[in-house]
């Protein structure tokens, strides 16, 4: 347990980090820190109707993920526990490669912090029944992606 959550400290932190370095907004003249999104996919929304651009990478990213869980045939607990470790091998792609920036970025985490929780569960789950679950979370949360970014 120790681990998961020292792997989804590190993972967050480099994701407020390397996602543009966003880490304050301007109110009036005085800075604020902004508030990051911590909810799940329900709080997604279109820009104007419209699907939100991805830079190349994150949809690279997005699509190698995808692959991955749509060719998943898991039998056995060591392989999701497998499969979490190639998804987290794309998150930390995603992450190292993140240049978006404003609203599209701020929609992005959105989706991309519930796939860091979700990754990290598959990892260390003790069961094949805990490790369905979070394979079934992981691959909605994924899926997401595609119904809100555009490449």
């Amino acid at each position: 347990m120790k681990k998961t959550t020292l792997i989804f400290t590190i993972a967050f932190g480099s994701l407020m980090v390397s996602c543009s370095g966003e880490t304050n907004i301007e109110k009036g003249n005085s800075k604020q820190e902004k508030e990051l999104p911590t909810s799940k996919v329900n709080e997604l929304t279109l820009d104007n109707g419209e699907k939100w651009e991805s830079n190349a990478e994150t949809y690279q990213g997005m699509t190698e993920l995808r692959t991955l869980l749509e060719n998943f045939n898991g039998e056995t607990l060591e392989d999701y526990h497998l499969l979490g470790d190639k998804s987290n091998e794309q998150t930390a792609f995603i992450i190292s490669n993140c240049s978006m920036k404003g609203a599209a970025h701020d929609q992005l985490h959105f989706v991309l912090l519930p796939i860091l929780e979700n990754k990290d569960n598959l990892i260390s789950a003790e069961t094949i029944e805990s490790a369905e679950i979070e394979f079934s979370k992981l691959d909605e949360n994924v899926e997401s992606f595609f119904t809100f970014f555009k490449n």
